[in-house]
């Protein structure tokens, strides 16, 4: 139905503006956990800050009584002695590994196909003898024809010098020219050449063939051999280990101190399970291990059925000193701490490090061999802070020996 113009406008809906409600304060909970979270920055300060000055405290105090400990040691009456002049007979203890005297893993020079096989693990052989040979037919032929060109090589050379030697007579007796003479004498020469390289090829081709035959070189025990013939094998790949355990070998160490003492001749027991056997010195090394400090020797030792020896063995061997040597006997406490071969000698009022070369004695005490003399007067048990020049405090006084 259609509206009248003039008629009145229908009345528009009232429109209501949200207003945003005016803005509130922090709410309380923030506030709690904005305090405890300042408080607890406070607290963590103030426990660290107390934490830090205890330690400075307590680092002060350390460092106040380690030097008051510091003076009363170096106030502190030494205790002194001198050496007492002994003799000692020289024991020297060797630690090492047994090793045989001879072992060597064996190949072909040439390659080709392993024919056959004459040994077996464990056998024992002789120098010499046959191991294996490989197949040897080409070998064998070469061998053959190498012959027969050298045959046929000194058959012409012997014909050159039938002629030249004919030559030579006719030149002499006035029937024969000087120019023939001198082509006989090359002729010979130039047949001779070829008949040299025939036999250098003969020796080439028997060297061969004799290398088709893998012979033990020393006597020995075989410990190794390939699993069976008819392979194909290549130049030089190892197939046989034989090893000579009949001498073996010590190879070991002695101290640096005592490797004065050691020669090569000189007589060494090496302790086995069956009891000592008695082998002999045969070389002492002029360095140093740095990592040890020992003296690497070594040494032969014989080996038989009633002391058996085993080769890779880790043994311990002795050797006694033949004539006794001079000492000074000393308590152990003379070593200062902290070094391994120093100690304090009083000279002239104030002390003085020195450095011995000693051994240890069986009943706690040592024997010190060179660095000092009877006369040298030495603290006992000496602090660890001592130095060269540091006064002698007053009160101290020799102990007896």
């Amino acid at each position: 139905m259609a509206h009248d113009a003039s008629s009145p406008a229908s009345p528009k809906p009232d429109l209501h503006v949200v207003e945003p409600p005016p803005a509130r304060g922090l709410s309380l909970g923030r506030v709690i956990l904005i305090a405890v979270g300042i408080s607890f920055v406070g607290w963590t300060g103030l426990r660290i800050r107390t934490a830090q000055s205890e330690q400075a405290r307590l680092l002060s105090e350390r460092t106040a009584a380690a030097e008051t400990a510091k003076k009363e040691r170096k106030d502190k009456p030494l205790v002194l002695r001198s050496g007492a002049p002994a003799s000692w007979r020289p024991l020297i203890r060797i630690e090492g590994t047994l090793q045989a005297a001879e072992e060597a893993d064996l190949a072909f020079k040439i390659g080709g196909r392993l024919r056959a096989i004459r040994v077996k693990v464990g056998d024992v052989v002789k120098r010499g003898q046959q191991l294996a040979f490989l197949e040897q037919t080409e070998s064998a032929a070469a061998v053959e024809q190498a012959r027969a060109q050298l045959r046929a090589a000194e058959a012409q050379l012997t014909l050159a010098k039938d002629t030249e030697t004919r030559t030579t007579a006719l030149v002499a007796s006035g029937a024969g020219s000087q120019q023939a003479a001198l082509q006989t004498r090359e002729q010979r020469a130039l047949v001779a050449a070829p008949a040299d390289a025939t036999r250098a090829g003969l020796s080439l081709a028997e060297a061969n063939l004799e290398s088709g035959t893998l012979v033990a070189p020393f006597p020995g025990v075989v410990t190794r051999v390939p699993s069976g013939a008819g392979q194909v094998v290549a130049p030089g790949a190892m197939l046989f280990h034989v090893q000579n355990t009949a001498i073996l070998k010590l190879v070991g160490t002695v101290n640096e101190s005592e490797v004065s003492l050691v020669h090569p001749g000189q007589q060494l027991r090496v302790l086995g399970p069956d009891g000592a056997v008695v082998g002999e010195v045969t070389a002492v090394l002029g360095s140093v291990d740095p990592a040890t400090r020992r003296v690497p020797i070594e040494a032969r030792v014989p080996n038989d059925a009633a002391h058996r020896l085993l080769a890779g063995t880790y043994v311990r061997a002795e050797i006694d000193g033949k004539e006794p040597v001079a000492v000074l006997r000393l308590p152990a406490g003379v070593i200062r701490p902290g070094s391994q071969s120093e100690v304090m000698v009083v000279e002239s009022g104030r002390l003085q490090a020195r450095r011995v070369v000693f051994h240890a004695a069986p009943d706690g005490m040592i024997f010190v061999r060179s660095g000092l003399d009877a006369k040298d007067v030495v603290v006992i048990d000496p602090s660890p802070e001592a130095k060269d020049g540091d006064a002698v405090p007053a009160g101290s006084l020799p102990a007896g020996n």
